[in-house]
């Protein structure tokens, strides 16, 4: 996926925060006329990281994330944070 926006803001307790925009070419299920789903373009996506660094990326840059093991919340929904983002160019 293609790094195109970087948010980040510094929160209460001093620690940056950050939230990743990307885009990235839709997954094959997503485009199967036969299925009469069809995706046209690049799909987008914002990702928060949290404090996970990533002080060494730039817009431009592909990257790859890393998600960490699925834990369930008490509302009863799942949460998979994010463990690390490799810069792969």
């Amino acid at each position: 996926m293609k790094l195109v926006g970087l948010a980040q803001y510094k929160g209460p307790d001093g620690v940056v925060k950050s939230t990743l925009h990307v885009i990235d070419d839709f997954a094959e299920y997503q485009n199967d006329a036969s299925q009469g789903r069809v995706a046209k373009g690049q799909s987008c996506e914002a990702i928060y990281v949290g404090s996970v660094d990533v002080s060494g990326l730039k817009l431009g840059d592909t990257i790859e994330i890393l998600y960490g093991k699925a834990v369930k919340m008490k509302d009863g929904n799942f949460f998979q944070p994010v463990k690390a983002v490799k810069q792969l160019k």
